[in-house]
């Protein structure tokens, strides 16, 4: 590795390395563009949107949600568009409903929100290739020309950042900016000037309102300063005057002050990005206290960190948007539904992310990074190599530690900034030299290659990839759910899917149990509507609606009941509960032609409310049983992978429904 021998000294970039690396970001852009274009939005993406639309133009804080950055970001292109923005005259907007206030923005007010989504996906495409730049720069600084190459290739194909790097999320800028805040601070404990110093302030403060995740790039600058420390290098400064800091004692002295600095320049930071205003809102409201009341709720239980956070909020230490975005990441750290291989959990497991990671990650990947990292351990002799693979090494363990120990197991995204440093790592074996050296970049280039075929295998349902040893992606439903598969964009394969079927033969009607919060019928859907994550229907006549023979159509994550109540596997319990629910809605149905008789029934039940509550129960229960029966088969058909599609029959609908259950656990197997 020629590149590590010479310590920091950077191959010179030729003409044709260039080239290719522009023609791989290129086709990494297109592809992930197609798939932007042939998929519905994320469960998260119209909310993000949404809140930085809110943001910008009425400077109001309230839906800003954990990713500010990344929320104005993609909303940008929108302002250029002639949009109609339900604001302080939209109840859900004052009352501080998300999802009620993106959906209403996005279908309810005469928008186009094809044309919507697609400008916001293509803004945090484009940006998003500063990721594979990233990678790119520093894989050739230690690997070299050759080893560049490959880590952009890979980086380029992989279905994780061909996934994501389209979405109006946050995954990807926070990965960019933690790679970039380690690579900062490592040139700036080695290299202090007012350049690289204003620049570290920088990353650290765009971290800072990008994830709350980024927080991790505290112990990792803490590891680096602890590596810097130990080496024992002297420290060149220039803020103004050059000199030289050679003795540990003085090292550590300006470690505090440059902490110091950076601290209160990441805090100022904060204030500047919300204007230097506290309140989240930017009129005066007569419901902002019941807003806040709201906000108050997440905080309900905890410890040292509920202790935090509600200081800040007393003491006006930080804005009021930014302490709801603390108090929204506390609540999912302390306790949040998860789904794996068929168990369930209420905080999720220590073996998440490594599964995850071992079922998603293409196979050409896995033997590429195995390459590098036996070259890296044959050069291990080379002075200095460990010492420069220092950040990347921090920065890796660290965060994946942060992860595996993490309660929010919902999807692999959450593992990008591990993955942006295995890229750059998998360029190792391209940049060994001597008499390996053809050998290694020859295989080198044709794993990278493979995991282009891999990728393209799933093209353009890049979230669907499962790689061959876990079952490739038509099993992937059985391993993970959530953002790792199912996130509620395949309604646009589930309509031409259905479109068809339509032309082809009638099948009975079509029903969708959909995971998401985009709206079916902006995709040309015509379905009945099954009890969803998201309510997308009229529920008393969904309630009272017997089902038909016809096309199920199930989102994953709806299939195994994850996050819908009742939760887990069909269990005595539930059973019990669902005929007794269902002796209720018979009455219900024997009385509707009755008003006397339907209102003395609702009295003797406690109200309206509470009948029209038990129908809700009764249809919940039934798709939950419906579900259990369905999974005892493989579905006849899929819409981009997350959409199961079951042509159900009279006799498969009655035994599932009335006959004996499908499954009977003694418990819904969930774990705590």
């Amino acid at each position: 590795m020629e590149p590590v021998e010479n310590q920091q000294k950077s191959t010179p970039t030729s003409r044709p390395l260039l080239a290719a690396a522009v023609l791989l970001l290129l086709v990494h852009l297109v592809l992930v563009v197609q798939a932007a274009r042939s998929t519905s939005p994320t469960f998260d993406e119209i909310v993000h949107i949404t809140g930085g639309y809110s943001s910008i133009t009425l400077g109001d804080c309230r839906f800003v949600d954990v990713s500010g950055l990344a929320d104005r970001a993609a909303a940008l292109p929108l302002l250029f568009m002639k949009l109609r923005f339900p604001g302080p005259e939209s109840e859900n907007y004052r009352d501080g409903r998300q999802i009620e206030t993106s959906r209403e923005f996005f279908y309810g007010s005469g928008n186009d929100p094809e044309s919507m989504l697609f400008a916001s996906r293509l803004f945090m495409a484009v940006t998003g290739l500063l990721a594979g730049l990233a990678v790119f720069l520093w894989s050739k600084r230690l690997f070299g020309n050759r080893g560049a190459l490959v880590s952009l290739a890979v980086f380029s194909f992989s279905p994780l950042m061909l996934a994501h790097n389209g979405l109006a999320t946050s995954d990807t800028y926070a990965s960019i900016l933690l790679l970039a805040s380690t690579g900062l601070l490592w040139r700036l404990l080695h290299r202090c000037g007012f350049g690289v110093l204003v620049l570290s302030g920088l990353s650290l403060g765009l971290l800072s309102v990008t994830k709350m995740s980024g927080a991790t790039i505290v112990p990792v600058a803490l590891a680096l300063a602890m590596v810097r420390l130990a080496a024992g290098r002297p420290w060149t400064v220039k803020l103004g005057k050059e000199r030289l800091i050679t003795n540990r004692a003085g090292q550590a002295g300006f470690l505090l002050v440059l902490a110091v600095f950076l601290a209160l320049f990441v805090w100022a930071f904060i204030w500047g990005f919300y204007g230097f205003r506290y309140s989240a809102f930017a009129q005066q409201e007569n419901n902002k206290d019941e807003v806040r009341a709201l906000w108050q709720e997440e905080l309900a239980e905890g410890g040292a960190a509920r202790a935090a956070v509600s200081c800040a909020w007393d003491h006006h230490l930080l804005p009021e948007g930014y302490v709801w975005m603390l108090a929204q990441v506390w609540r999912n750290v302390q306790q949040r539904k998860a789904f794996a291989a068929g168990k369930y959990s209420m905080r999720g497991w220590l073996w998440f992310f490594p599964f995850c990671f071992a079922v998603k990650t293409p196979l050409a990947l896995m033997a590429l990074l195995l390459l590098s990292f036996l070259a890296l351990a044959a050069r291990s002799r080379v002075p200095c190599l460990a010492y420069r693979l220092a950040p990347l090494a921090a920065l890796f363990f660290i965060y994946i530690l942060y992860a595996v120990f993490s309660h929010l197991n919902i999807g692999q995204r959450h593992l990008m900034p591990a993955y942006l440093v295995l890229f750059i790592l998998a360029g190792a074996a391209a940049g060994v030299t001597g008499r390996l050296a053809r050998p290694a970049l020859v295989s080198s280039f044709l794993l990278a290659a493979l995991v282009a075929a891999e990728s393209l295998w799933v093209y353009p349902y890049f979230l669907g990839f499962f790689n061959a040893a876990a079952g490739g992606p038509k099993k992937g439903y059985r391993l993970l759910v959530d953002s790792s598969l199912d996130w509620g964009q395949d309604l646009p394969a589930l309509s031409r899917y259905l479109a068809q079927r339509g032309r082809e033969q009638e099948e009975g009607p079509a029903y969708l149990s959909y995971f998401g919060t985009a709206v079916p019928s902006a995709y040309g859907l015509s379905v009945r509507v099954l009890p969803g994550y998201w309510p997308l229907g009229h529920s008393d006549e969904l309630a009272l609606d017997p089902l038909e023979p016809g096309t199920y159509c199930i989102s994953a994550t709806q299939l195994w009941q994850v996050y819908m109540e009742p939760m887990g596997r069909w269990c005595g319990p539930y059973e019990r509960a669902y005929q007794q629910a269902a002796r209720f809605r018979d009455m219900v149905m024997s009385a509707s032609g009755d008003p006397e008789r339907l209102a003395e029934l609702s009295r003797a039940v406690g109200g309206r409310e509470t009948l029209e509550n038990n129908l809700r129960l009764y249809a919940v229960l039934r798709l939950a049983r419906l579900c259990a029966a369905l999974r005892q088969r493989e579905p006849d058909a899929r819409a981009g992978f997350s959409i199961l599609i079951y042509r159900v029959g009279r006799e498969e609908l009655s035994a599932a429904l009335s006959g004996p259950p499908p499954e009977l656990f003694p418990d819904p197997g969930i774990a705590e």
